[in-house]
């Protein structure tokens, strides 16, 4: 099986240990022209894409499956990955809906309860909770 230059390139730069620096130019493209931005808007630094991972794997020609080998063998760096582009999404002013929905799909924040295994909580108090302070 022929590997893709974008997996070689991410698997290169995983066991040179610098894939933040792939990772920071796909940030950096993401913002908008500094040209095109009042002083204001310059340090509240915009976004003209929303740095994700879809993204960021779609710069670097890598599909899901390829992040997940590469997970595999280099974990440390991926997890960094994943990390940076939490930051980004947490400083970038989404909206409080598609952060949650980013975080949990994307990042993997997303709890998977079988509704079969939900239990319910039972609270037992061994003394008269009410009696107490009397």
């Amino acid at each position: 099986m022929k590997e893709n230059r974008g997996f070689e390139r991410m698997q290169t730069a995983c066991r040179n240990q610098n894939v933040h620096v792939l990772l920071e130019h796909y940030i950096q493209s993401c913002y908008e022209s500094s040209d095109d931005l009042s002083e204001q808007k310059k340090k509240s630094k915009r976004y003209s894409r929303f740095p994700n991972l879809a993204g960021f794997c779609r710069q670097m020609r890598i599909g899901s499956r390829d992040l997940a080998r590469l997970s595999e063998e280099f974990p440390e760096q991926i997890d960094r990955i994943y990390l940076s582009l939490e930051d980004e999404a947490l400083n970038s002013g989404l909206a409080p809906a598609l952060l949650s929905a980013y975080l949990k799909r994307r990042l993997g924040y997303e709890r998977d309860f079988d509704k079969s295994e939900e239990q319910a909580v039972s609270v037992c108090f061994e003394h008269d909770i009410y009696g107490d302070g009397e």
